[in-house]
C-alpha cells in the first residue's frame, strides 16, 4: 500500500480523478460535479477534465496547493465510548473515525491508528496514512518510543507496587515478564497513578494490575514518544496535524528521518460542498 500511494503522489503525471479521490475530496464518479463547485488550476489555468493528467504539486484548489507532499498523520485525543476500528461491527457503536472529518476518512491509504486504544480508554492516539511511521511507533525499539498512560485504581494502593513493576510483572497465561514499567504515584485519595510502558501486549495495562490485585478505573494515554496530550489546546474529541518535528522525533537514525522528510503535508484547503 505504502509502495502504491508513494508512486501516485510522488508522480509527475496523475489523473485529476484519481488525485482527487486519493486525498479524499470525492469519489472518481462525483470529480465533475466537485469541479463545478471548486476552482481547480494549474499555472493560472483551471483545470476541466477529469482524465487530464497533473503534477500534484503544481495544482492550486481554491487558490490553496492542494497537497504539500505524500502521506498525512494526526494527534487524536480519544473520548471514552470510541472504537479504533474502521469497521462497526454494531450501529450504536462509536468509532474513532467519526471524530474526523468525511475528507479526512476518505483519503488513500486510509489513516490507521498506530496503537489502538480499547473502547473505554481515552487520551492520545496517533493515525497515519505513512506505514513507515505505524511501524516504528508499534514495533520500533520500545524504549525509544514509551507509551505513558494515567490510570485511577479501584483498590487502595498496597506499597510494592513500584518496585514489582520495575521489576517486571508476570501476566496470567504468558511464559515472559513484562519489560520493567515505571510506575509512579500521582496521589492517594482516590488512588491514581503514572505508569511508563515500553512494549505494548494484548490489555497489557489491565492485566497488570490484576498481577496486583487492583483494577483501573479510567485509562487515559498521555504520551506517545516526545508527543505528550494537552487538552488545554486538544481538547476530547479533537484532532491537529502532527508537525515535522514530531513526526521525525519517532525516528532515532538520522538516515531514516531523511528516507521520512517529505512524509507530512499542511492543512488541506478548504472545498465547497
Amino acid at each position: 500500500i505504502c509502495l502504491w500511494a508513494m508512486s501516485v503522489f510522488l508522480s509527475k503525471s496523475v489523473r485529476v480523478d484519481r488525485l482527487l479521490s486519493n486525498l479524499g475530496y470525492c469519489n472518481r464518479s462525483e470529480v465533475k460535479k466537485f469541479l463545478l463547485k471548486n476552482k481547480l488550476t494549474v499555472h493560472d489555468e483551471p483545470i476541466k477534465l477529469m482524465k487530464e493528467r497533473v503534477d500534484p504539486t503544481k495544482v492550486l484548489l481554491n487558490d490553496k496547493p492542494i497537497t504539500s507532499s505524500n502521506f498525512l498523520s494526526i494527534v487524536v485525543n480519544k473520548p471514552r465510548g470510541y472504537v479504533c476500528s474502521r469497521s462497526r461491527d454494531n450501529q450504536d457503536h462509536k468509532l474513532i473515525y467519526d471524530l474526523l472529518p468525511e475528507q479526512l476518512v476518505k483519503r488513500k491509504p486510509p489513516l490507521s491508528c498506530a496503537g489502538r486504544l480499547d473502547k473505554w480508554a481515552s487520551g492520545l492516539v496517533i493515525m497515519s496514512q505513512n506505514g513507515r511511521l505505524i511501524n516504528q511507533i508499534i514495533d520500533g525499539e520500545g524504549s525509544f518510543n514509551p507509551k505513558l498512560y494515567d490510570i485511577e485504581l479501584r483498590k487502595p494502593l498496597r506499597g510494592d507496587e513500584e518496585k514489582l513493576f520495575l521489576k517486571g510483572v508476570q501476566l496470567r497465561g504468558e511464559t515472559t515478564l513484562c519489560e520493567p514499567a515505571i510506575f509512579h504515584v500521582l496521589q492517594h485519595d482516590p488512588p491514581k497513578i503514572r505508569l511508563l510502558l515500553t512494549e505494548g501486549r494484548y490489555h497489557q495495562i489491565r492485566r497488570m494490575l490484576a498481577t496486583i490485585g487492583n483494577e483501573s478505573v479510567s485509562i487515559r494515554r498521555v504520551g506517545i514518544g516526545e508527543i505528550y496530550l494537552d487538552e488545554k489546546e486538544l481538547p476530547p474529541g479533537h484532532y491537529r496535524e502532527l508537525n515535522l518535528q514530531e513526526y521525525l522525533s519517532f525516528f532515532n537514525d538520522e538516515e531514516e528521518k531523511q528516507v521520512s522528510l517529505g512524509n507530512t503535508t499542511k492543512t488541506l484547503p478548504p472545498i465547497s460542498k
